[in-house]
């Protein structure tokens, strides 16, 4: 439960600095649920310019990570 509400804690941020950016040429789409046969992909924040498309999978973890 506690992760679950890190997560969304998360996105609550970054959706609140993204709604902080004045831009005519910029499109922010939360929480995108798209179906794709009989199941759905979930996208947190999708932005749209005119140079590129953006998808963004965020996580609110607390520590270190190594890739």
């Amino acid at each position: 439960m506690l992760k679950a509400w890190a997560g969304y804690h998360g996105e609550c941020k970054v959706d609140r600095q993204l709604s902080t950016i004045d831009d005519e040429h910029m499109l922010v789409h939360n929480d995108l649920c798209i179906p794709m046969g009989e199941s759905f992909f979930q996208i947190d924040t999708l932005i749209f310019t005119r140079n590129f498309i953006l998808i963004l999978e965020i996580k609110n973890i607390a520590g270190s990570m190594e890739y």
